[in-house]
């Protein structure tokens, strides 16, 4: 009775890719802690801050969006199950709710500057433009990843790759849910 060796150059390679996503995302997270903790100070300074800009039908949209990331994510989970059928099909619905996600943020800038807010006419303006570009610049690498990887699913389903594009959508939903309620429930 043989007894299989472990593949050492396999799990190697996968202990290097997970230390790598660690200090990938534990950097992104600095940024993002230090961006959100600039728009704290200059938000709690300030006597007025988005108030007149973020309308009603800006809350509809930032809500639609929200609820695009979030099936987006939840598409993205299903596609790693071992047990659904289509799975495939379930990332390539991640794939086209991000960019549905995207085309809802350039929407909601487009409605924010019809308000008259601008990234050059105030504080508040360059902080939310920041903001929301930064994520929403994340989010285009992020759907190319999911692109890809939709491209190679068979290729890629179950490794450390497909595995690394996940924990990095589901990082940016976490990050868009923090911005949702600091800029536009908490006024």
């Amino acid at each position: 009775m043989s007894v299989m060796a472990p593949d050492f150059t396999e799990l190697r390679r996968r202990n290097t890719f997970s230390i790598g996503l660690m200090i990938a995302l534990s950097s992104w997270a600095l940024v993002f802690f230090t961006l959100v903790w600039g728009y704290v100070v200059f938000r709690l300074r300030a006597p007025s801050w988005l108030g007149d800009h973020v309308t009603s039908p800006v809350r509809h949209l930032v809500v639609f969006n929200t609820l695009a990331m979030a099936m987006s994510s939840w598409s993205l989970s299903i596609s790693f199950k071992k047990d659904v059928l289509r799975l495939n099909a379930w990332a390539w619905s991640a794939f086209a709710l991000g960019l549905v996600f995207l085309a809802g943020q350039f929407r909601l800038w487009q409605m924010t500057m019809a308000t008259g807010l601008h990234w050059q006419s105030s504080i508040a303006g360059s902080f939310f433009f920041l903001l929301t570009g930064f994520h929403a610049l994340h989010i285009l690498g992020a759907v190319a990843a999911v692109f890809m990887l939709c491209l190679r699913f068979k290729e890629w389903q179950g490794t450390s790759i497909s595995l690394g594009i996940k924990y990095f959508w589901d990082f940016l939903f976490i990050v868009w849910l923090v911005m949702f309620v600091l800029i536009f429930i908490i006024q």
